[in-house]
Parts: structure tokens; sequence; C-alpha cells
């Protein structure tokens, strides 16, 4: 009986310690040098899930009119791809949604303008600044052959 008790407390110690560990894990996609683009890393866990549609909208509404990087990473081959693209928020019948336009988009005039709702998930996808991102990218060449741009 003790020792089935000691190994349960064991156990739950173990998974205690090593949570956050996981979980912090899971909120940055990686790839090849992924590490040196966390300084510019945008918190905006565009998921479209309603659990997290307070966070995200109102992350999103910090970044509107700043150019970001949605990058993807493919999980077979661990290629990452990105593009560049401004955030929006917008509303219809009384409720607020977060989308993604091109440059292109953002920058024409009027109102009629292409809104993208990309798949979101932490482990494979992530908002960058984008300045940020291609002054890292541009000043090492090796990473530039693991990331290409392109949707």
């Amino acid at each position: 009986m003790r020792t089935t008790y000691h190994h349960i407390a064991f156990c739950a110690f173990l998974l205690l310690l090593l949570w956050p560990c996981t979980t912090q894990a899971q909120n940055k996609p990686v790839f090849h040098g992924s590490e040196q683009f966390d300084h510019c890393a945008v918190d905006l866990p565009l998921t479209y899930a309603s659990k997290d549609e307070a966070r995200y909208t109102a992350a999103a509404k910090g970044q509107e009119n700043v150019e970001l990087v949605y990058l993807a990473v493919d999980k077979k081959s661990g290629e990452a791809k990105y593009e560049r693209v401004f955030v929006g928020v917008g509303s219809a019948k009384g409720k607020s949604f977060v989308y993604l336009e091109t440059p292109e988009d953002h920058n024409a005039p009027g109102p009629t303008k292409t809104a993208m709702f990309k798949a979101y998930k932490a482990k494979t996808n992530g908002f960058y600044r984008a300045d940020c991102f291609v002054e890292v990218l541009t000043s090492d060449p090796d990473l530039a052959t693991h990331i290409k741009e392109g949707r």
C-alpha cells in the first residue's frame, strides 16, 4: 500500500515538474533556425476557436496596420514557408472577426479586399514582425535556404 502511494506521488510530482516544459514547447513552431526568430514573434493565437476569441481579437487589434509574416511548417518535411500579411478586425451582425490580407490588398484603395482565414496550429504556424523576420533571414544565407517565401 505504502509503495503504491509513493509511486503515485512521485508520478504526480514528475508530471507537475515537466508540464511547463511541454506547454512552452507547443507555443512556437519548430523549424530549422527557429530560435533565431524568437525575438520577432508576435503572440497572435489565431485558432478561430471560441475559447480563444477574446485573446486573438485583442492581439489582432494591437497588430492592425503592422506588416507581419505568417509562417507555416510542414510536419513531415520540416520545410518552412512564409508569406507577408496584415491582420484586420472586422464586424458583421454585431460580432467581430479577425482576418488576414495580403500587403497588396491592405494598401489598395477602396473597401473591396480579399480576406484570408488561414488554418492555425501553435505547433506548426506562427506570426512574426515582418521587418524583424526579414532582417534575420537576410543576415543568415544558410537559414534562408531552409525558409522559403510562398503560400
